[in-house]
């Protein structure tokens, strides 16, 4: 797959050694916490690598009290409106944070993992988009996007690669819609959510909240 000049800054590793840094997390307590048998526990190889699997990013979110992944959704994927299609998951409660601007999800029933290559590979499909156009659009041969709809989990650069292509953004519209986030930051203002539920109740409260409680369909 060639090099996309709007990924040429997104380096994934120094962004960990940023944040390990200035959270004053030594380099080994790090890699002790983070590091699978791949890695082998050695944070100068962490530090170098450019790119990750979605959930290697997810599992140094959690180590750094940082959402990663919402930045990086933040910094190369706003240009997509955030649709919901998604939140089709059991729910209880979304809390919308005026301080903060995002919506919460508390999450009743943890979501099956999904296989995201067979996501990708359903949604071009819904779309009426062929391998041969989407690997246009990704600049790179269509036995590489065929290659990638078997894949379970996919590196950083290219779910965002595929968002582009897509007009979807796989990070939000998934990942941080299991991580309990809707990422509405950048379109707060006139940001809609549909539940595909029957609405319980509403409640207002006064600490720069609004939450909506809702029970799901029968």
């Amino acid at each position: 797959m060639k090099k996309d000049d709007y990924l040429s800054d997104l380096h994934i590793g120094r962004m960990i050694q940023e944040l390990a840094r200035q959270k004053k997390m030594p380099s080994k307590k790090f890699t002790n916490a983070f590091s699978p048998v791949r890695y082998e526990q050695n944070a100068e190889k962490i530090f170098k690598l450019s790119d990750f699997e979605v959930e290697d990013v997810m599992r140094a979110s959690k180590i750094l009290e940082f959402n990663l992944l919402e930045h990086i959704s933040e910094t190369y994927l706003s240009h997509i409106p955030f649709t919901g299609s998604c939140l089709e998951q059991v729910y209880n409660s979304i809390t919308l944070d005026f301080s903060t601007k995002r919506f919460i999800l508390n999450i009743t029933e943890n979501p099956e993992k999904i296989h995201i290559g067979q996501f990708i590979k359903q949604l071009a499909h819904n779309k009426g988009l062929a391998g041969r156009e989407i690997a246009y659009k990704m600049k790179c041969d269509q036995s590489l996007v065929s290659y990638y709809y078997n894949h379970e989990t996919m590196r950083i650069k290219h779910l965002i690669q595929f968002s582009n292509a897509l007009n979807y953004n796989l990070i939000a519209e998934i990942y941080l819609v299991r991580m309990g986030i809707i990422p509405c930051k950048h379109h707060f203002n006139d940001c809609m959510i549909r539940l595909n539920t029957q609405q319980d109740h509403v409640n207002l409260q006064t600490e720069g909240t609004f939450t909506v409680i809702f029970c799901p369909k029968k």
